[in-house]
Formats: C-alpha cells, structure tokens, sequence
C-alpha cells in the first residue's frame, strides 16, 4: 500500500523499492538523500530478528544511509500519514 504513495516521485523525490544496498536489500530507497524506508512485518519482533535488525542498521548507517522504520500494520491502517512522515525525514535531509 505505501508503494503507491512513494512510486513516481510522488513525494518530491524518487524512491526504489526492493534496492540493493551494500550486502541488503531495503524495502524502499531513495538515492538522493541516503533514506532507507524499512517495514517490518510480526517476525521482526522475535529476539534474533531484533538482534539481525541492530547490525543490519548498523552496517547501513556506516555508509551514511539514514534507516528508517514502520510496522506493517502502520503502514496499512495509515499510508498516507506514513507517506508524509517519510517526505518529511526526506526533505530534512536535502538541507
């Protein structure tokens, strides 16, 4: 659901979705300001998933991505609040 509101430049700016990013692949990417949209779905909150999650994000963030996170559930009871939250994080990055 939120693909629809992020595909296209919808937001001001161009995201990918499904993007290889060093040795990850991330839900949604934009390349012009470094963001990396995560949704994390109910086998995120197992013990081992968290602790795969901490690292994966570390690796990421030390090649100056900034990771961001939802819950599947958020995404899908409010996409268009999602989707305005992540042009905002986006657009405080372009500064």
């Amino acid at each position: 659901m939120l693909w629809r509101y992020l595909k296209g430049s919808r937001l001001g700016m161009k995201f990918r979705r499904q993007y290889g990013v060093g040795n990850y692949v991330v839900d949604f990417y934009c390349v012009s300001v470094r963001l990396a949209v995560e949704l994390d779905g109910a086998s995120h909150e197992e013990y081992a998933a968290k602790l795969y999650d901490a690292v994966r994000q570390k690796d990421l963030e030390s090649l100056g991505i900034r990771v961001i996170r939802f819950s599947e559930s958020e995404t899908t009871e409010r996409p268009e609040e999602i989707a305005e939250r992540i042009r905002t994080i986006a657009s405080s990055l372009l500064t």
